[in-house]
């Protein structure tokens, strides 16, 4: 498909839910952030690294890499998929919250160091680490959400379309960390987390409601039960509703 077809199909399915342009734009506000903070990471331990000898940035980035995992196995061991939509709110606020500190921590620039501690090597480290869980955990819900919100058909050009302000601000957040003092950077990049908690506030809020594990087990021993009771009707009043759910879809999009 050519750009211009692939622009106007994903035009389009943001236009018909908003869910869609939200989803897009959560993720958007959450990659440029953390793509800023990948150059800025580096010179900033480096300034307040306090032992003898180099940086060690190969263990800290492997560090980084744990931490990200860690975040993945989260997402499946507490069965986020479930509420996804609220799990993906509390990884933002992590993640603006480790952002936050960095920023008061800094020294003064636009406004005062409020808690010099904070800009520590350990608190900083330790608020780099928060972050990097916070992004193996998003990863994972920005997935299921994609998966549930945007269709499968045009899923690649909505990602594509919302790849254009995600390098609109990688652009800028590389000038900022190159250009502005550490605590305008971290500032900024805790805002777009920020920005994004909002956003993703309004996808929660429209969101519908998810049955619970409970409420699901107990829709599925129903079914099995008529299954047994009456199988033919039972397939046949499936058969049915499938045909029904595919016509209208037909009548939709016409």
């Amino acid at each position: 498909a050519s750009v211009s077809s692939s622009l106007a199909t994903a035009s389009a399915a943001i236009r018909k839910d908003k869910r869609v342009a939200l989803l897009a734009a959560v993720s958007a506000l959450f990659e440029g952030a953390t793509y800023t903070f990948v150059f800025m990471w580096v010179p900033r331990l480096i300034a307040i690294y306090p032992f003898e000898g180099g940086l060690p940035t190969g263990l800290i980035f492997a560090s980084f890499m744990v931490c990200i995992t860690i975040g993945g196995v989260i997402y499946s061991a507490l069965g986020m998929d479930s509420a996804v939509e609220s799990y993906s709110f509390i990884c933002l606020l992590a993640a603006f919250g480790a952002m936050a500190l960095c920023a008061l921590g800094a020294p003064s620039s636009i406004m005062p160091q409020i808690l010099p501690a904070l800009g520590d090597f350990g608190p900083t480290l330790a608020a780099f680490l928060v972050l990097e869980s916070c992004v193996g955990c998003f990863n994972a819900c920005a997935g299921t959400m994609r998966s549930r919100y945007i269709p499968e058909d045009v899923q690649a050009a909505v990602m594509n379309l919302g790849r254009v302000p995600l390098n609109l601000l990688v652009v800028g957040g590389t000038y900022l960390s190159d250009a502005a003092p550490a605590q305008v950077a971290f500032s900024a990049v805790a805002l777009a987390f920020l920005g994004g908690a909002a956003l993703q506030a309004a996808l929660l809020e429209s969101a519908p409601p998810q049955q619970s594990e409970e409420e699901r087990q107990i829709a599925e021993a129903i079914r099995l039960s008529a299954l047994e009771a009456a199988p033919e009707e039972v397939l046949m009043t499936d058969a049915a509703a499938t045909g029904a759910r595919r016509l209208n879809r037909r009548r939709g999009s016409s």
